[in-house]
């Protein structure tokens, strides 16, 4: 969701899963769309086969401003 009054052009969004020992085990990269200000959007992932563990957690990581480490 954009809750800002500026418009975001297009950016990476990253998503992280997670098993039950809090070891990351998977891990996709999308692009959302561009967001006009009060708007917000629906990202979807995918991963090239099911997994083999049990997800635990999910962490969605929007990268707004790429050019910087988070």
């Amino acid at each position: 969701k954009n809750s800002s009054k500026k418009n975001l052009s297009s950016f990476p969004v990253v998503a992280i899963v997670y098993d039950e020992n809090a070891n990351a085990q998977a891990v996709s990269q999308t692009v959302a769309d561009a967001l006009r200000p009060n708007t917000s959007s629906s990202v979807i992932f995918s991963w090239p086969s099911p997994f083999n563990f049990v997800p635990a957690r999910i962490e969605i990581l929007p990268k707004i401003y790429p050019k910087i480490n988070y």
